[in-house]
């Protein structure tokens, strides 16, 4: 297996993710979570761990197998690790504690992929985590049923605002006053007002938006797998 076909994986990780976004948006119109959401998140996040894991497995053999004179693959995982001693703990499962004098350039691109050197790189021990439940739960947002006046003009332009934004007298928006006491534009020639209901999904227990978390695992991996399949000299 070589970088390209790793590629594969998540290239149908971004495939699926396009039809999350579309079933998502049955969601929100039955406000409900269906059962292919759910499946869709938790493949789209089982395709990219996937990936990362199948990369670490390529790039040890490549470079860390010829050195031991072991024929035999390690079972381990893509570290995701957010602090040292997790770290070493995770290179253990490849018989890599001492790697940055195995393979120093193979050190630092790893380390760089960690959560612990930069927190730009948390969504890897989610995804970690995550992989590893059978589903992962969906739910709407707290503000599931929030109303947003969403105010636009002919030329495209529009702004909306939630509950939490008042207005006083004497307030307009694209030349639309605005009442005070419905806190609604006037009807004005040009200027379009609608309420809408803004709802998201995140995943359950964290305040992460599903979609968003998944449309960052699948460019993160790829992301991933470029970087070493350049630094390392992973075969194609």
């Amino acid at each position: 297996m070589g970088t390209r076909l790793i590629g594969t994986l998540v290239e149908r990780a971004g495939e699926l993710a396009a039809d999350l976004e579309k079933e998502f948006e049955k969601c929100l119109h039955d406000l409900e979570v269906t059962p292919r959401a759910l499946n869709l998140t938790h493949e789209v996040i089982e395709k990219c761990a996937n990936a990362l894991d199948q990369l670490m497995h390529l790039a040890w053999e490549i470079r860390i197998a010829p050195t031991l004179g072991v024929s035999e693959r390690p079972r381990g995982y893509f570290p995701a690790a957010i602090d040292e001693q997790s770290f070493r703990s995770a290179l253990g499962q490849w018989k890599l504690v001492d790697v940055e004098q195995k393979d120093p350039v193979f050190a630092k691109v790893l380390r760089r992929w960690q959560p612990l050197s930069d927190p730009q790189n948390n969504w890897i021990a989610m995804l970690r985590k995550f992989a590893a439940k059978k589903h992962v739960g969906l739910v709407p947002q707290k503000i599931q049923s929030e109303p947003r006046v969403v105010v636009s003009d002919q030329r495209g332009n529009s702004v909306s605002w939630g509950p939490g934004v008042t207005f006083g007298q004497g307030v307009s928006v694209f030349g639309a006053p605005i009442d005070p006491k419905s806190q609604l534009p006037v009807e004005t020639p040009g200027v379009e007002a609608r309420v809408e209901i803004w709802v998201r999904f995140h995943i359950e227990g964290t305040d992460l938006n599903a979609l968003s978390f998944c449309t960052e695992c699948v460019s993160g991996t790829k992301l991933i797998i470029a970087n070493f399949a350049s630094e390392l000299v992973l075969p194609d």
